[in-house]
């Protein structure tokens, strides 16, 4: 089926990298760990009714007919996209970070399969100031001036939680009720952050 997948990819224009000749926001797919979901976004074209914002296409693999059926069409809050992103085994999509503006208000955003807005975090819900300030000491100035702080490392789905890792080394760890904790790895202390993420009505979705 990993085949397959990676074929329904390439037949559907998934692209996994930025164009290195345009800085136009290129679509991305993004394939659940078993195999069974696809996420397809849609970078938001400005002044486009309907596209202001990106779109999300959730996709389910049929295993009567071998293929993925259009299971979900949402909007995503980002303007334009999101820099990356995840799907649940279940259907759950994380993004993080917004196209080109890092560690920002769309820090992560957590949608449900049904496509509804579950909570929204920024950097600063997400970990401790000294963590952050480390980042900037440790960023290339120019980069974090234009693109902002790369602080996003890798992430994966755990039983009921989201697992982030991050580029000075703690790790943050959001569970289902959407309460963030971050854990320092160097002394192994965890700490409880004390926003559960910022929620809100998402954009009129089209199903």
């Amino acid at each position: 089926m990993k085949y397959f997948v990676a074929f329904y990819l390439i037949a559907f224009g998934g692209c996994l990298t930025m164009n290195a000749v345009s800085l136009a926001p290129p679509k991305k797919s993004y394939t659940s760990k078993n195999e069974h979901f696809v996420l397809r976004v849609m970078p938001g074209v400005e002044n486009l009714p309907g596209r202001e914002t990106a779109i999300a296409l959730v996709f389910q693999f049929n295993d009567k007919t071998w293929g993925f059926d259009k299971k979900k069409q949402y909007h995503l809050i980002n303007k334009v996209a999101p820099s990356f992103a995840r799907i649940s085994d279940s259907g759950e999509v994380v993004t993080f970070d917004d196209y080109a503006k890092l560690g920002g208000e769309n820090s992560v955003v957590l949608y449900a399969p049904d496509g509804k807005l579950k909570a929204q975090y920024s950097l600063k819900e997400l970990m401790p100031s000294y963590a952050i300030e480390k980042l900037k000491t440790e960023s290339v100035k120019e980069m974090t001036d234009a693109f902002g702080l790369f602080w996003y490392k890798d992430s994966y789905f755990y039983d009921s939680k989201i697992i982030i890792y991050t580029n000075v080394g703690g790790v943050i760890s959001i569970s289902n009720s959407g309460s963030v904790e971050y854990t320092d790895s160097k002394n192994n202390k965890s700490i409880k952050m004390q926003s559960a993420g910022k929620l809100k009505p998402p954009p009129s979705a089209a199903n």
